[in-house]
């Protein structure tokens, strides 16, 4: 038995295992288990391993069930530990007076501001850790860094028919919300020089972009190269919702996994070798993350594209699959809640699934058409990573655009011109101001492009 057992590569003991742990987050996640069972299980499942330990098939079902409870005990070991060391331990108890520090970007929207603020003290003296987000008025402005004393009442975050609002904070590790609270600054930048001096750079590129583009293009060039999204006018959102592109306005795992696996083509097909195009590419794609000031969310869509470039860059497209496994299994290491919780997380994981497994058998479909450029690839990766994900974007947004996947294709192989562009007319116009009409030339014509596409399939 122990000589038949070793025609499983370690390849696919590794998938199995990884798999296992990964399925018991998905169980913790969407079910509640009582931790006795667990703990009872996983006794069991040990006491089970040793005596069958010689056959080397049932060691790999019963560890397999181990690192199925170990997924679940993952997951559990993440849940807030509530005491009064916790400012959520305040949740619903009446006003109260707390001391932190913002440790964001605000989020400036039409009519209000949210600051994310890492709580230090409440009442007089008492250490107390925590993130609470705070919605205010619009002004007085705030900054990052800047050290709050807050007089208010906090809130437990809720869970709505259409939205898990309380799920969607919890993935940040946010359990306390304030409305409209008193706000007194007592001290300014007190966060991260490096990441402060980011958030610089970005509102002056915020600046050179609504300077030069008409306001729709200068919304939407914001909202994909910084982050801004809530700029975009109301009729464009909806065209966007009813053409299925609205990942397209938003800093997405599918749309950087997208862009940057089509400029690795499109380089390729310009003449680059292949190792030349990754290095340049993974170049572009930590100073694009870093621009928009690492968040959470672009960095793991960051890694996904990494993994990728890197399989296009080997030559091995077909065999990441484990590559993609572990990558996943790292990131729910440090968050198991990205699982249910983080629908990038969900679908960076599914569009480089998507290009893994079906980029080969497009390949050989798409033979017969000429190549120019990359250009069969870019198709080739966005239908792809499209088809994956689209059942997911169905359910979450209860939506079904008929037109979906062939104006992504129409739209998608554009975008890494589209941001390479945009970045580029951004910084020579802060080197020359006068001459920033002429800059954004070509970010212009692609956005007039790509809203032409959007508005006329999303009136249909």
């Amino acid at each position: 038995m122990e000589d038949s057992g070793k025609r499983i590569s370690s390849a696919k003991i590794f998938f199995i295992l990884s798999l296992s742990f990964i399925s018991g987050i998905a169980l913790a996640s969407f079910f509640h288990i009582p931790f006795f069972f667990v703990y009872l299980s996983f006794l069991f499942l040990l006491i089970i391993l040793v005596f069958c330990w010689s056959s080397f098939y049932w060691r790999i079902i019963v560890l397999g069930g181990v690192f199925l409870i170990l997924g679940v005990f993952r997951y559990y070991l993440d849940l807030p530990k509530i005491d009064d060391k916790k400012i959520s331990f305040y949740n619903q108890k009446g006003q109260i007076v707390f001391q932190g520090v913002v440790i964001q970007e605000p989020d400036i929207r039409q009519n209000y501001q949210q600051l994310l603020v890492e709580a230090e003290k409440v009442g007089k003296n008492k250490p107390v850790s925590g993130k609470v987000l705070i919605k205010t008025k619009l002004y007085p402005q705030y900054n990052y860094g800047d050290k709050l004393i807050v007089s208010g009442r906090l809130k437990r975050p809720k869970k709505f028919k259409s939205f898990d609002y309380q799920g969607y904070l919890s993935r940040f590790h946010i359990y306390s919300l304030c409305y409209y609270p008193k706000i007194k600054v007592v001290k300014r930048g007190e966060g991260n020089k490096f990441y402060n001096l980011l958030i610089n750079l970005k509102k002056k590129i915020h600046q050179t972009i609504i300077s030069n583009l008409p306001g729709p293009q200068a919304g939407f060039l914001s909202a994909i190269l910084l982050g801004y999204r809530h700029q975009i006018s109301s009729q464009l959102r909806n065209y966007l919702s009813r053409t299925g592109t609205a990942h397209l306005a938003a800093i997405s795992g599918l749309h950087i996994t997208i862009m940057t696996a089509i400029l690795m083509t499109f380089l390729i097909g310009l003449g680059l070798k292949r190792d030349q195009a990754f290095y340049f590419v993974v170049l572009f794609l930590f100073l694009f993350i870093m621009m928009i000031g690492f968040p959470a969310s672009a960095v793991r869509a960051g890694i996904m594209a990494f993994l990728i470039l890197l399989a296009m860059k080997l030559g091995r497209l077909s065999r990441a699959t484990n590559a993609l496994i572990f990558t996943a299994l790292i990131m729910l290491l440090f968050n198991p809640k990205l699982l249910k919780n983080d629908l990038g997380f969900q679908l960076s994981f599914l569009s480089v699934l998507g290009i893994i497994s079906l980029f080969p058998v497009l390949e050989k479909w798409f033979r017969k058409i000429p190549q120019f450029s990359g250009i069969r690839q870019s198709v080739q990766i966005t239908l792809s990573a499209q088809l994956f994900s689209f059942p997911l974007v169905v359910f979450t947004f209860h939506q079904l655009p008929l037109f979906s996947t062939l104006v992504n294709l129409l739209i998608l192989p554009l975008f890494p011109l589209l941001i390479i562009s945009g970045f580029v007319s951004s910084f020579l116009t802060l080197l020359f101001s006068d001459l920033g009409r002429i800059f954004f030339f070509v970010p212009w014509f692609i956005l007039s492009y790509i809203f032409s596409v959007i508005k006329f399939f999303g009136s249909q």
